[in-house]
């Protein structure tokens, strides 16, 4: 769903890993108060790099 936000897309893998240590992740970053924060921090640990691509479809 859109709310007008920028947006992210994630793969499946990486869902997966986020996914099955969501509670550690909550604890781990509790000073994190948006969920794509969370997500991107713990990304990082998992040693994922974000970029941007430009020209997705909407």
């Amino acid at each position: 769903m859109g709310y007008g936000g920028a947006g992210y897309a994630l793969s499946y893998a990486l869902v997966e890993a986020l996914a099955s240590e969501i509670d550690g992740c909550i604890q781990s970053y509790k000073h994190l108060f948006f969920s794509d924060y969370i997500s991107h921090s713990r990304s990082a640990d998992l040693g994922v790099d974000l970029k941007t691509e430009k020209g997705i479809p909407r």
